[in-house]
Order: C-alpha cells, then sequence, then structure tokens
C-alpha cells in the first residue's frame, strides 16, 4: 500500500511540475474532457490577449447575429467602441436593446468581398424574424428559401464611418493598426 500511494505522490508531483512549466511558457493545461466550444472558450481567449497587452480602441463585429459575442467582448475591453454588423431584421431588435450605450454603433448590412453590392441568405424561415440565415455560396442551394440583403466591404464602411465625426477619432486606430501590421479587409 505504502508503495502505490509514493507512485500516485510521484505521478501527482510529476503533472504538478508539468503544468508549471507549461504555465511558464504561456500555455494552459486542461483536462481534456472539459466541455468547452469555441464559444464557451471565447471570454478565457479574449482574456488572454489582454493579458498580452492587447487592448483594441475598435472592436468590429461583422456577422453579430443578436449580439452575445459583442456583449461578452464589451465586458472584456470596456474602452473599446463596437461596430456590430448584421443584415438580418429579426436580429435588429435584439441588439437595437441590447446595446444602447453610445459606445455601439448596429450597422443593418452584410460585409463582403469588393463589387458585391447584395448577398443571398438562406434560411428555413424567410420572414423578418428570422435570426439564422447563411450566406448562400455562389453555386448551389437554387432552390432553397432565401433573402438579398445589402452588402458592403470593410473598407468602404469604414471610409463611410470617418466622414461621422463620432466615429472618426475611433476608426483612425483602425487606419493606423492596418497600416502597422498590413491587414487587409479583402478576402
Amino acid at each position: 500500500m505504502v508503495m502505490f500511494d509514493a507512485l500516485i505522490y510521484d505521478v501527482l508531483m510529476f503533472f504538478s511540475l508539468a503544468k508549471r512549466v507549461f504555465l511558464a511558457l504561456g500555455l494552459r493545461v486542461a483536462w481534456a474532457s472539459r466541455p468547452e466550444n469555441r464559444f464557451d472558450a471565447m471570454g478565457e481567449a479574449l482574456g488572454n490577449l489582454v493579458h498580452l497587452g492587447f487592448v483594441p480602441t475598435v472592436v468590429i463585429d461583422g456577422g453579430a447575429n443578436v449580439g452575445q459575442w459583442s456583449t461578452l467582448a464589451s465586458g472584456i475591453f470596456p474602452s473599446a467602441r463596437f461596430h456590430v454588423i448584421e443584415p438580418q431584421p429579426g436580429c435588429w431588435p435584439a441588439l437595437e436593446a441590447r446595446f444602447t450605450s453610445p459606445r455601439f454603433s448596429i450597422h443593418r448590412t452584410a460585409i463582403t468581398s469588393p463589387n458585391v453590392a447584395e448577398v443571398r441568405m438562406i434560411s428555413a424561415a424567410t420572414d423578418q424574424r428570422n435570426t439564422g440565415a447563411w450566406v448562400a455560396p455562389a453555386t448551389g442551394f437554387a432552390d432553397e428559401p432565401s433573402t438579398i440583403y445589402p452588402s458592403t466591404t470593410l473598407d468602404d464602411l469604414v471610409e463611410y464611418l470617418k466622414a461621422e465625426p463620432q466615429h472618426a477619432q475611433h476608426l483612425a486606430a483602425v487606419g493606423r493598426y492596418r497600416e502597422q501590421y498590413g491587414v487587409t479587409a479583402h478576402a
């Protein structure tokens, strides 16, 4: 029994040491059975960005749906200005109710590649209350129920917003970031 207890102790000490080494390298060790998916882990991932010194002044949530992600991100980036982009009219009442602060702007359009004025979105429900549509690929799905929504590029949206005084200061930061890191918005 003593030998078994010593073995368990050695195994636990090994895992404890390994975890400390990984943490010192900036890595996080978790049990494989932890039930995180891409949404559950988002708060932790954004928090890690803050820990690494990334504190944005402007956040753009393209395809915001009813605003779950922006709600989470706004708590992690409390000084950022949010541009919430969503083409589906069924999502707008939830966005308007959720984002009443002047730090949030709701844009009723889709974001696309250059020279695309509208997108076709597919959903089983085509009424104005629909919140679950997805962008149709260029080919296929011709017989699926769909709705056409206006679209713009991220570049064009930023240029439009720069002309409005309440957005100009925040969007200048986007331009500086894009220049510094060579980021483009084109697909």
